[in-house]
């Protein structure tokens, strides 16, 4: 079972959220692979996949969480067929969640369509 702890040490490293509550992950740093990866064909938004591969105690409520830092979501967005939460909490670097994530799009010349829509509980 993953825990708060598990997942909090993950986040102080920089690893989002998503993977940090992943089983994949856990499952290979417990094989203590050397590699910065789960072994899954999977990733988030950065990569235009919606976390495909996520095993977790989050898995039908990823829209609740954002998916950089875990903290409450403002806003979801769509990939894949998959809602994905986001939140405007700034973080140490001055940025909130969802400014990092549209400027890594556009560096990556991804264009957005529509802004977010809220997170409905």
């Amino acid at each position: 079972m993953i825990t708060k702890y598990m997942i909090d040490v993950e986040l102080s490293t920089g690893l989002s959220f998503v993977c940090a509550s992943c089983e994949h992950w856990h499952n290979a740093k417990s094989k203590k692979h050397k590699t910065v990866e789960c072994g899954q064909n999977c990733g988030g938004p950065l990569v235009g996949m919606g976390f495909p591969k996520y095993k977790g105690p989050f898995e039908n409520s990823l829209s609740k969480y954002c998916f950089i830092c875990g903290r409450d979501s403002c806003a979801s967005i769509e990939i894949n067929n998959r809602f994905i939460g986001v939140c405007n909490n700034v973080g140490t670097e001055g940025k909130t969640c969802i400014d990092k994530l549209y400027s890594i799009l556009s560096r990556k010349k991804v264009t957005v369509i529509e802004r977010v829509a809220p997170v409905i509980y």
